[in-house]
């Protein structure tokens, strides 16, 4: 066997004779036992506790002043089966800090500890800080118990189970703190009745800080099942809870104080969702089937938008080119603005608004040509088989413009000037602002037939 080798298992051997394996991962601290039921071996005397063998009789005795050698760090274990009865408050009483109560065992096997005062005044009483007690039941034996685990000191974690006896027998408040239960850290199974008349707050919560709640509660809370009487401080709820009758959570959990910061998310039985808040906004349901419909009756505005805006947009225009071309169609609420096109090198610009035909700007050339008009019908035509820049504009107008032509392929003709190659030309394009379309046609026709210069 290599030498020095270390593992977590410890051995010791106890008083009796007997040796124990002890895990010093989960604890360096002694190791007591508790079990009622080994009466012909166990006792509640000085002497036995150290093994399961010879284990103390009640969990009450393992904490009181006769076992003089618990200390922080140590572990009692309420071993499978074990029972027993609190019948005052402090019955079972955690004064030294650093003890952890585990019960062994799983379902009915658990230990089960029953509260059975006839003052509702029998309870655990922690007052010493890093108590930690996990895996225990406990029963409601006494209509109205007001404090079953009444912690009283910081940094301590319950992981219990509770019962309640019946729905006449319910434990007004499990869990009650005060303000030194700072940190307090609880994980409660609640078991209650969805008809009972006694439960009010399960969890009451007096002036505590950095508390961490995990609930899993059915039952019929009066006030809230975690409440907050006294003004707590960052307070964070989470879990599942179910109280008859109540589905607006208003008896999830609530600040009483009214001066409380606190965070709550839950699913809520009772009211079929999951349900968020705190201090900052009132509990309410996060609803996604909500968030869907409202999304889809976004979705159906946007797309009733943008029938209305293809309604009136059915064809702004067509800007195409077999060749170069750089154009621009622009239009506000227009059926058809019309057409840039080249089959060479072409730059025009199309614009109009409330237009149903601008016109055509084309080009089998070189053309340069800007086409615009408001609330016009037709503006016309800008053609060119050669180079030319011209301009049409209207307001108005069923067809008004200036139009330049220019036949050959070295030809010039800006703004209203025509070619003034021949005075036959000069005539017959002395003012084409002014024609008519009748005569803009014939002049188009003559202007087609003059040779090229």
């Amino acid at each position: 066997m290599a030498q020095g080798t270390k593992t977590a298992l410890f051995s010791r051997k106890t008083a009796g004779g007997v040796l124990a394996i002890e895990d010093q991962s989960v604890s360096t601290g002694n190791r007591w036992y508790v079990d009622s039921g080994s009466t012909s071996t166990g006792g509640n005397t000085v002497g036995h506790g150290r093994s399961p063998d010879k284990p103390f009789l009640t969990w009450a005795y393992a904490l009181s002043s006769d076992v003089t050698d618990l200390n922080s760090g140590d572990r009692i274990y309420l071993m499978e089966g074990h029972t027993e009865s609190l019948t005052s408050a402090g019955a079972v009483a955690i004064d030294r800090a650093g003890i952890s109560t585990i019960g062994l065992g799983e379902g009915t096997d658990r230990p089960q500890i029953t509260f059975a005062s006839s003052d509702n005044s029998a309870s655990v009483l922690i007052t010493a800080a890093n108590t930690v007690i996990k895996n225990i039941v406990g029963i409601c034996s006494d209509d109205g118990l007001s404090n079953a685990f009444h912690v009283q000191a910081a940094d301590c974690t319950l992981d219990i189970e509770w019962q309640d006896g019946s729905n006449t027998v319910e434990a007004a408040t499990v869990v009650l703190t005060n303000a030194d239960a700072d940190r307090l850290t609880v994980k409660l199974r609640y078991m209650g009745f969805d008809n009972g008349d006694a439960c009010v707050a399960p969890i009451s919560l007096v002036g505590t800080a950095q508390t961490r709640i995990s609930i899993d509660f059915y039952g019929l809370a009066s006030t809230a099942v975690v409440d907050m009487p006294t003004s707590c401080d960052d307070v964070v709820v989470r879990g599942y809870m179910y109280n008859e009758g109540t589905t607006d959570f208003s008896k999830s959990v609530k600040d009483t104080s009214g001066t409380s910061t606190w965070f709550a998310d839950f699913f809520d039985g009772a009211a079929g969702s999951r349900a968020s808040g705190g201090s900052g906004g009132a509990l309410a349901a996060d609803d996604i089937g909500t968030v869907a419909s409202q999304t889809t009756s976004i979705g159906t505005q946007v797309s009733t938008l943008s029938s209305t805006t293809v309604s009136e947009t059915s064809s702004v225009g067509t800007l195409t080119s077999t060749g170069n071309s750089t154009g621009t169609v622009v239009s506000s609420k227009t059926t058809s603005v019309g057409t840039l096109a080249s089959t060479g090198n072409s730059t025009g610009t199309v614009v109009s608004s409330k237009t149903t035909s601008v016109g055509t700007l084309a080009s089998t050339g070189n053309s340069t040509g800007t086409i615009g008009s408001s609330k016009t019908t037709s503006v016309g035509t800008l053609t060119s088989t050669g180079n030319s820049t011209g301009t049409i504009t209207g307001s108005k107008a069923t067809s008004t413009g200036t139009v330049t032509v220019a036949t050959g392929s070295k030809a010039t003709s800006i703004g209203t000037q025509l070619s003034t190659q021949t005075s036959t030309n000069t005539s017959i394009t002395n003012s084409v602002a002014t024609l008519n379309s009748t005569q803009y046609s014939t002049i188009i026709s003559k202007l087609d037939s003059l040779p090229s210069a």
